[in-house]
């Protein structure tokens, strides 16, 4: 598939529409590990809103602008060169626009994938393409519905998810504080 998201080495990630910054909470997380969650992206963004005034400043002392660039060039070029350096401090979750370009064929397996997944996000996420799709490319979204062609991703997937999960438990040693680290990994399972 071709990709397409938005850049985080050009569009800043230091506003916070309706008082909180942009980034997703899934819906499953709940009590402590939710309010773990918030507080640990909260100052995952916090700490790039800190750094990014500090980098812009670093960029333009360290890239002094040529006379022959015009201001708002060199304005775009040292916000990119901030942005870029920090982009790397940004969670997954962050909310952001994006999209891809399967080839036709793809789009099929791709969305069986996807609703197939424990995670709620994925599955209402491809339940929406489905849609979409199914008024643009009927006749190849087809299969997804049925068992012996969608039904044999599905479990791919559910297989894939337990033997992961089986892995990881044996990875995951208790923690001696009274388990907490089973209890969250068992949250996790159950929203992915």
């Amino acid at each position: 598939m071709a990709y397409l998201e938005q850049s985080t080495r050009y569009i800043p990630y230091d506003d916070r529409p309706d008082g909180r910054y942009r980034y997703h909470v899934p819906a499953e997380l709940s009590g402590a590990l939710r309010e773990r969650y918030v507080a640990t992206l909260d100052r995952a963004f916090d700490l790039y809103r800190t750094w990014l005034p500090k980098l812009r400043a670093f960029s333009r002392r360290s890239f002094p602008r040529d006379a022959a660039e015009s201001e708002t060039v060199y304005r775009m070029t040292i916000r990119a060169k901030a942005l870029d350096t920090l982009r790397g401090m940004l969670p997954a979750a962050r909310r952001r626009m994006s999209g891809s370009t399967p080839p036709v064929r793809r789009t099929s397996s791709s969305c069986s994938g996807c609703a197939r997944i424990r995670c709620a996000r994925c599955a209402d996420c491809a339940d929406l393409m489905l849609v979409e799709l199914r008024k643009v490319i009927p006749a190849f979204l087809k299969r997804v519905d049925v068992p012996e062609r969608g039904g044999i991703w599905s479990t791919y997937f559910e297989e894939t998810r337990r033997d992961t999960r089986d892995v990881a438990r044996r990875f995951v040693p208790p923690d001696p504080a009274g388990g907490q680290r089973h209890a969250d990994l068992g949250r996790a399972e159950e929203s992915c």
